[in-house]
């Protein structure tokens, strides 16, 4: 049942952050992942794991809790102020003070629910900011995750200690019904990652609706990759009950996030199209950069009548 409940509550952040990164019109609050940064990220990830592993070690968790927890809590904190939205005064007055209660409240008590509150709108609006600038760096960046879960999982207690060991507003979390003091949970790196792929996919299919001009509404991609991304928690929940042990779910969510895509591209015949795909922000970069050239050849062509 807690499976259950912590795969529902990943679908749906998925689901909301991949809706609301259609909607995004602030261009300063885009973060763009390119592939270089994709196969970097395991290798940054892979460092401050360990970090903080040998801090827990041997040093105890009470330093790194406070700075991760004061860090963690109040970037919760301001997306959870984001995801309000508020317009006028008296609303921005209390929101502020709604999220000000929710904060020192997860704070002082720990509670599950206002931490999964916490990480519930962190993770969406990562979703929602992050942006992969095409499906090959979506495709290297979970084939690296997809190693580095593995190894972190499987290969070492490093992993499964500080997701114990730290609380932090970083992981759904999910009381466990039939034994009473321990808890399920689901870290964020595991929805916002193949949600960086699902969203990537729902704003291919709004690209491909204005650029044929079609009315139709259809989803494809993001319907099969979502639907992909559900396959692949209940693949992780099967695996967690058959072997009892702590799972990498990653080994199972990056594949089907890479695969859907393609699967529904072949049948499409758009394989070129998925290929060919970039992120506005990657568009509209390309297209500065192509203005600036033309302009400095334009000038340099003024400057020399000779010049062909």
């Amino acid at each position: 049942m807690e499976g259950i409940i912590l795969a529902s509550a990943a679908i749906a952040t998925v689901y909301i952050g991949s809706e609301w990164s259609t909607r995004e019109t602030n261009p300063e609050e885009k973060h763009t992942i390119n592939k270089k940064l994709a196969a970097l990220f395991p290798v940054f990830g892979g460092l401050t794991l360990v970090g903080m592993y040998l801090i827990l070690r041997y040093y105890g968790k009470e330093y790194i809790q406070m700075i991760l927890q004061g860090y963690g809590s109040f970037a919760a904190a301001m997306c959870f102020l984001r995801t309000l939205n508020p317009k006028s005064a008296l609303g921005k007055s209390l929101c502020l003070l709604l999220t000000a209660v929710i904060t020192v409240h997860y704070v002082k008590t720990k509670h599950w629910f206002t931490s999964n509150l916490l990480a519930w709108t962190l993770a969406a609006n990562s979703i929602s900011m992050m942006r992969i600038d095409s499906f090959a760096t979506g495709a290297v960046l979970l084939a690296c995750l997809f190693v580095y879960d593995i190894y972190f999982v499987f290969g070492t207690d490093v992993m499964v200690t500080v997701a114990t060991g730290i609380d932090i507003p970083a992981k759904y979390v999910i009381p466990n019904f039939s034994k009473p003091g321990r808890f399920s949970m689901l870290g964020l790196g595991d929805i916002v990652m193949p949600g960086l792929m699902v969203s990537l996919m729902r704003r291919f299919d709004v690209s491909n609706a204005q650029t044929s001009k079609n009315t139709n509404t259809s989803t494809p991609y993001f319907k099969w990759t979502l639907l992909a991304y559900i396959l692949g928690l209940a693949i992780t929940n099967f695996a967690l009950y058959y072997f009892r042990v702590a799972q990498p779910a990653l080994l199972y969510l990056s594949p089907v996030s890479i695969l859907a895509p393609l699967f529904t591209a072949w049948r499409r015949k758009e394989l070129p199209s998925l290929f060919a795909f970039r992120s506005e922000e990657q568009s509209a970069s390309d297209d500065k950069k192509n203005d600036s050239t033309q302009e400095i050849r334009n000038k340099t062509r003024k400057s020399l009548p000779y010049m062909t």
